[in-house]
């Protein structure tokens, strides 16, 4: 159980000046990140992360005073990001939307990225009424516009940056569409507006044979216009020095051995991301030191995936700056008798204990907070600012 308590007013600062209308102090927080675990107290104000550091001293405010958590027996960890299900129906009861969307948080997801299907009849009206069941969503959202080869056009494109999209998703059922793409008309405008392509191939339309040929050529125009891409279930190359527009989405049998392969070079330039949705495979729990496993989960399905859309250290990071999205796992919990398949599925053994969206409880002590609506769109996704 967290511990909360209230500051004393009354005892003065040591060498600090007031801090002006605070929200919260998380104290004695183990801080997951993509590359290790370390002890700081975290500063939260208006749903921000303003200070991490391990700090001592008591308190004074003026005005309210700050909300203090101990969180000494737990990992905290930056929310992560997911992909929402292309089954999921954009135009169900908001009960059932909201549903979904519990069923996220839950896992620990803090930030969703919907695939908004624009058709060729759509207007710029049409493709943001889209958009509106997220408005009930109680964590931000983020927007990746999925074409078909046919709608995949200069023109579309243009208005599509016009309006403010930068994360396309292309649909491809076979070689000859991807051949039948204008590439040399698309090349300027996604090197000038900076766009990121993800591509996907229905894996019950696409033989494996063709994915590779799909993939192979795809590659080629993207690494050729210097375009950013993200493709399902692809080997991650180790050398190639155009690393940094590829990055292949991990799953199945990949997972272990792209995991194992991080750990051998623990520092290294790998761009992988894999939604948590994706560690359904049973994983070795020898090959891997508990800190290590949560620092890999960091990486892969939140850091990853937030420098993948275009929106870290805002998301998938727990700096000063970024949105207060955080996940508590209690540290008796992690990585005991219990199957390691689970802990990673977090089942109701060893499932997330709470999880925070921009400084407030979405899921607290086993119970939803009834939060509607708190959930913001993230514009301006920049998604060749890092990599990965």
């Amino acid at each position: 159980m967290l511990v909360q308590i209230q500051t004393d007013k009354s005892v003065p600062t040591r060498g600090y000046e007031p801090l002006s209308e605070p929200s919260l102090l998380i104290r004695n927080a183990t801080i997951v990140t993509a590359y290790g675990l370390k002890e700081a107290d975290i500063w939260i104000e208006h749903g921000k992360i303003k200070r991490v550091a391990k700090d001592t001293f008591s308190v004074r405010v003026e005005g309210e005073a700050p909300l203090v958590i101990d969180a000494a027996e737990y990992y905290l960890l930056p929310g992560f990001i997911q992909f929402l299900s292309r089954q999921t129906k954009h135009h169900q009861p908001k009960a059932a939307y909201v549903e979904e969307i519990r069923r996220q948080i839950a896992q620990g997801v803090t930030t969703v990225v919907d695939s908004i299907r624009l058709e060729s009849w759509m207007d710029e009206l049409q493709l943001h009424y889209q958009l509106t069941p997220h408005y009930n969503s109680p964590i931000d959202y983020a927007v990746r516009v999925n074409l078909e080869v046919h709608t995949f056009t200069p023109k579309r494109i243009r208005k599509l940056r016009d309006q403010g999209f930068r994360l396309l998703e292309l649909t491809v059922q076979s070689l000859d569409e991807v051949k039948k793409i204008d590439w040399d008309n698309l090349y300027p405008l996604f090197h000038d507006a900076r766009l990121a392509v993800h591509l996907h191939t229905p894996k019950e339309s696409v033989t494996r044979e063709q994915r590779r040929l799909i993939n192979e050529w795809w590659l080629q125009h993207c690494f050729f216009g210097k375009i950013r891409t993200c493709m399902e279930e692809i080997e991650p190359a180790h050398t190639d020095k155009d690393d940094f527009y590829r990055i292949a989405m991990i799953g199945g049998e990949q997972i272990e051995r792209v995991l194992h392969t991080i750990q051998q070079n623990w520092f290294g330039y790998l761009p992988v991301i894999c939604p948590i949705d994706r560690f359904a495979e049973r994983l070795r729990k020898k090959a891997y030191r508990p800190d290590k496993l949560l620092s890999l989960l960091v990486r892969v399905a939140s850091t990853n995936m937030a420098k993948a859309i275009g929106c870290y250290p805002q998301k998938g990071s727990l700096l000063p700056g970024a949105d207060a999205d955080i996940l508590f796992i209690s540290k008796q919990n992690w990585l005991t008798n219990y199957e390691l398949s689970s802990i990673l599925n977090f089942s109701e053994i060893c499932k997330i204990a709470h999880v925070m969206s921009k400084g407030k409880w979405v899921f607290h002590e086993g119970e939803h907070i009834p939060v509607i609506g708190t959930g913001n769109i993230l514009k301006n996704l920049q998604p060749y600012n890092y990599a990965i």
